[in-house]
């Protein structure tokens, strides 16, 4: 737990940064700390001042500062709350960020013409069953430079396709697995990760570092010695080997409700493939089809096909699977937190090198606002200074519940429920816990009532 300790994280997040010059170091473990106080700020705003402002731009302009050298030492950082845990999920995907860059030239007098830039980030981050973010275990950005054409992207080899980090993203989750051996790693994606060269590569790796991995199938594939039968006819054919079932959150106008779903599982032969004049040998997969029995009249049925190399002998087997898929979803809360917590699409970088040096800070800032988050959910008795400093939590106790603090700090799930209030959560009998929202604007708001309070202390003393 000492490295989740709130005067610690910033210097373990930072430990063993290398820029060439220790001077980028303090300053990066600077920014680290100003950018999460302020996360939805802009950069001018978290800095301070002027002279600190010039500083980070000259910081993301150094040659030496590039997203791999920002998130390294988060990475080490990652790795050893991965070695804690008995089973980590590591979700990837692949998300766009649309910024708007002002050009230098004017429309009229005063009014710049602005264009946009699209951009991809390809990352993998780790999750524990109980969804609680450990960290980035790889992230990849870029820029397509040429229009995307389908047809001819089908005929080129993986290599050459985007596609191809996929597996470079299960490689990474092969590489955790080597290095954390006491630890069970498994690599889970959605539908765009349904490529055969994945499941043939996976088999390519040892055993000590071959991670598990859980893919929602996408394509219907042939199955081995059967002419016409594909995988989802293959597995209808087998017995229902149980049910499950959720709780499906609102959503618009479409009310909460409970799932169940039956249970069909196999082993399954996948027919050799051929693509762009080369033959992929076939394999076998393990292959989960999930169904809904009865969905409410004008809603569609939620159905998946999962696919992995764990195993799924026991009706308790599959339900683990399904229940590790259902974790792939924190990924997606996490880029909302990058985009709309950290603000990434709004910052005004002009160059691809500085937004890529300033996106792998906020990518740690989003790292830890998801796990602070969803730390209190999971350990909810903990003290509140694992977190927060006495400035901090003191202030939030001060202003939520406008009386002096007390000599020991309250539970974690108590101030995340004081900072969600001043964050907009309504905290009635009825609603879920906090979500990260209304947990980071909270947080913000405790910030500037820490320097509030602060400031007014040391007026008292002079």
């Amino acid at each position: 737990m000492e490295l989740f300790m709130a005067s610690d994280w910033v210097e373990e997040e930072g430990k063993n940064a290398d820029f060439g010059d220790q001077r980028l170091a303090k300053r990066f473990k600077r920014l680290l700390s100003d950018l999460y106080d302020l996360s939805r700020n802009s950069i001018p705003a978290a800095c301070g001042g002027w002279n600190e402002t010039l500083a980070a731009y000259r910081f993301f302009d150094h040659k030496k500062v590039t997203i791999k050298r920002v998130l390294s030492p988060h990475y080490e950082a990652t790795l050893k709350r991965i070695k804690a845990a008995g089973v980590v999920l590591i979700a990837q995907v692949t998300t766009h960020l649309i910024r708007e860059k002002t050009k230098q030239t004017e429309l009229i007098r005063g009014i710049r013409a602005t264009e946009k830039i699209k951009t991809f980030l390809h990352a993998s981050v780790a999750f524990t069953p109980a969804r609680t973010c450990l960290g980035v275990v790889s992230a990849e950005h870029w820029e397509r430079k040429d229009k995307k054409d389908a047809v001819q992207q089908a005929m080129k080899p993986i290599e050459e396709k985007e596609s191809v980090r996929w597996l470079e993203g299960y490689g990474a989750a092969c590489a955790v697995q080597g290095l954390c051996p006491q630890t069970l790693v498994v690599s889970v994606s959605d539908r765009e990760s349904d490529i055969h060269e994945l499941y043939v590569e996976a088999q390519s790796y040892a055993s000590p570092t071959r991670a598990g991995w859980i893919v929602r199938s996408k394509h219907d594939r042939q199955v081995e010695g059967k002419s016409t039968l594909r995988l989802r006819a293959y597995l209808e054919k087998t017995a229902v080997q149980g049910h499950t079932e959720f709780t499906l959150p609102a959503s618009g106008n479409r009310p909460s409700r409970q799932v169940k779903q039956s249970l069909q599982a196999g082993l399954v032969p996948l027919k050799a493939v051929s693509h762009h004049n080369k033959v992929l040998e076939g394999t076998t997969i393990h292959a989960i089809l999930v169904k809904e029995l009865s969905a409410p009249e004008g809603e569609k049925a939620i159905e998946w096909l999962l696919l992995t190399n764990l195993p799924i002998d026991t009706p308790e087997q599959i339900e683990t699977i399904i229940q590790w898929y259902r974790c792939r979803w924190e990924i997606e809360i996490y880029f909302r937190v990058l985009k709309n917590g950290c603000q990434v699409e709004k910052l005004q970088l002009e160059t691809l090198e500085r937004f890529e040096a300033c996106l792998g800070i906020y990518m740690i800032v989003a790292w830890r606002l998801l796990f602070m988050t969803m730390l209190a959910r999971q350990c909810p008795e903990l003290p509140c200074d694992v977190i927060l400093d006495e400035e901090e939590w003191q202030s939030l106790y001060i202003t939520a519940r406008q009386t002096a603090p007390p000599k020991i700090p309250p539970t974690l799930n108590e101030a995340i429920a004081m900072m969600a209030k001043l964050g907009g959560y309504l905290g009635r009998k009825h609603d879920g816990p906090p979500g990260t929202k209304t947990v980071w604007i909270g947080l913000q708001r405790t910030r500037d009532f820490t320097l509030a309070i602060s400031g007014y202390k040391k007026s008292l003393e002079k």
